[in-house]
């Protein structure tokens, strides 16, 4: 999910900017280099898949993604409907514009953003392995030497 939402903001960082200056929820310097969102996006993702094994890292980078996404649903949140409507929420650039009404679409890309950070909330906590019973070998019964 990161790296393919990073990649799709890299594929035309202009368009990317573009859209979230339309928001005018930032200063124009901050939609210029919002582009850098497809690239920590992009890096999540590596980091995610890299270090999900390793506790402590997976713990810190599942940290990092779940704010990041509160972040961007506190962001959906406020930007303008008319801007919504008009531009889209710039989330993945192939949804230029928002389908059906705009406050559903609001809700669901926020409700979405919140489910995903609890998931990322869990997989920092999660085993990264299962070891089951069967899969170790028996003791055996035999004594030896």
């Amino acid at each position: 999910m990161w790296v393919a939402s990073g990649i799709s903001k890299l594929v035309d960082p202009t368009e990317f900017s573009r859209v979230v200056g339309h928001h005018n929820l930032v200063s124009p310097a901050v939609a210029q280099a919002s582009w850098l969102i497809g690239v920590v996006e992009a890096f999540l993702g590596v980091a995610l898949i890299a270090l999900f094994p390793k506790r402590l890292p997976r713990v810190i980078v599942c940290a990092v993604a779940g704010v990041l996404l509160l972040c961007f649903a506190f962001y959906i949140a406020h930007i303008p409907t008319e801007s919504l409507v008009k531009v889209g929420c710039g989330c993945q650039l192939g949804l230029a514009r928002v389908a059906e009404s705009a406050a559903h679409s609001r809700s669901w890309l926020v409700t979405t953003d919140i489910a995903l950070a609890a998931l990322h909330g869990f997989l920092a906590f999660a085993p990264a392995t299962v070891k089951t019973r069967a899969l170790e070998p028996e003791p055996s019964s035999i004594p030896i030497g």
